[in-house]
């Protein structure tokens, strides 16, 4: 009876230790400062592989725009092929052709490092297909620090003084990085160009592999003990 509640106790501090983890992950991944970055995607299918990704985030809601590898695909559904023949042409994503010919999708990203669902329409076949996307958080690399595609008013904008031979046009400062709820968003300017780092991870896989080896430990001395006797 002792060796059985033994047993139990190890597997649930095994299952803790792994839950632990896997929540530290999902919030490192929602504090991300305001900026736009270049970020590893992977695709479920060959034929849908995304050769470039640039996320954005602003305020806590991320999206990106991709661009595949191929021009074989005219829209994108943010979904399963199922809903996006049911779904209206407005809900469609169509590509955007780029300058180097290629084309680019800008679609909402909910989560990184978890697989997100992707419907898309090929050209050729005229039918859907059901793709999946991973934006892998470890391999974010900041391109532009604070706010990106903030909304511009007219009162935002400039203000040139009539131009004049041999004058240049006075532009006033803008103010960047403003968070709206009152103080400036700053953002290090050390991890320009970095990948940025998720805090914590490696001290949880250390103490995750502890855990696994002192539980694989306790589990064959037992089976020793009942050899024996």
């Amino acid at each position: 009876m002792k060796k059985l509640l033994k047993s139990k106790l190890v597997m649930f501090i095994m299952m803790m230790v792994l839950s632990i983890s896997t929540s530290s992950v999902a919030f490192a991944a929602e504090e991300i400062a305001n900026g736009k970055y270049s970020i590893g995607v992977t695709s479920s299918a060959a034929m849908f592989k995304v050769v470039d990704a640039k996320l954005s985030v602003l305020d806590g809601k991320m999206s990106a725009v991709i661009t595949l590898s191929g021009t074989g695909y005219s829209k994108l559904y943010m979904g399963t092929k199922e809903d996006a023949a049911l779904a209206s042409e407005n809900d469609a994503i169509n590509y955007v052709v780029d300058d180097k010919g290629m084309y680019t999708y800008s679609i909402p990203v909910s989560a990184l490092d978890t697989g997100i669902n992707v419907a898309a329409f090929s050209i050729k076949n005229q039918t859907w297909y059901d793709r999946t996307l991973t934006f892998d958080s470890s391999t974010l690399v900041l391109i532009e620090e604070g706010k990106t595609e903030q909304p511009k008013e007219e009162d935002d904008k400039p203000v040139e003084q009539p131009k004049e031979e041999n004058k240049k046009p006075i532009e006033q400062p803008k103010e960047e990085n403003k968070n709206p709820q009152g103080g400036d968003q700053k953002v290090n300017p050390s991890t320009k160009g970095e990948t940025i780092p998720k805090t914590g991870d490696n001290n949880l896989v250390i103490i995750s592999a502890i855990v696994l080896i002192a539980s694989i430990g306790i589990l064959v001395k037992d089976r020793k003990i009942n050899k024996e006797a």
